[in-house]
């Protein structure tokens, strides 16, 4: 299905690039996003991600945001809110690609020297929040057909093996994304 993956990467990059230019046009709510994103990992449910960063320890840092988007934001609320089989892990990486686009508009002095090391995480966590896209959509289509199957076992198994092959191979996407972004952080400075 080349068609859907590059068009999942079209529209999802799109609203991205669209929500940075949105965030050019609006410093201010810019600004507002910017210090709201920092507060959640300063003080809010992020914290624990930057204490970890804190810490100075890059392993704790990686695992801290491996945790988090991994665990919660990609097993969470891509795969799981997806199995019913409806892709609302779509609906709600596209609001995060909004939001991270937006909040990333490099505005401010000293904020696109943070984005030098920071650009190759982006790329790979974004990718692998693509592919799950592209996987759970796979995964409805695949299982809608199969209702309409007299014998759906072969169709159902593939549907399986796609969804667990997605799980497995965007956990070792964000786990490189993860242990790159805690090294360069730690030693090369936040954001």
């Amino acid at each position: 299905r080349p068609g859907l993956f590059w068009g999942l990467h079209l529209g999802l990059y799109g609203v991205f690039f669209s929500a940075m230019a949105l965030g050019a046009l609006m410093p201010l709510m810019n600004y507002r996003m910017t210090e709201y994103i920092s507060s959640l990992f300063l003080e809010g449910e992020l914290e624990y991600i930057g204490s970890a960063y804190a810490s100075g320890d890059i392993l704790e840092a990686a695992l801290a945001t491996l945790f988090n988007n991994y665990v919660v934001q990609t097993l969470g609320l891509t795969f799981l809110i997806s199995l019913p089989p409806l892709a609302l892990g779509v609906l709600k990486n596209t609001l995060s690609f909004g939001l991270v686009g937006f909040g990333m508009t490099p505005l401010w002095a000293g904020a696109s020297s943070g984005y030098v090391y920071h650009s190759l995480t982006m790329i790979l966590e974004l990718e692998a929040y693509i592919l799950a896209c592209f996987v759970v959509v796979v995964w409805a289509i695949s299982l809608f057909r199969a209702m309409s199957m007299y014998d759906a076992t072969a169709e159902i198994r593939r549907s399986l093996h796609i969804f667990a092959g997605g799980i497995i191979l965007t956990g070792a996407m964000l786990f490189l994304a993860a242990l790159y972004e805690a090294t360069t952080l730690i030693f090369f400075g936040g954001l």
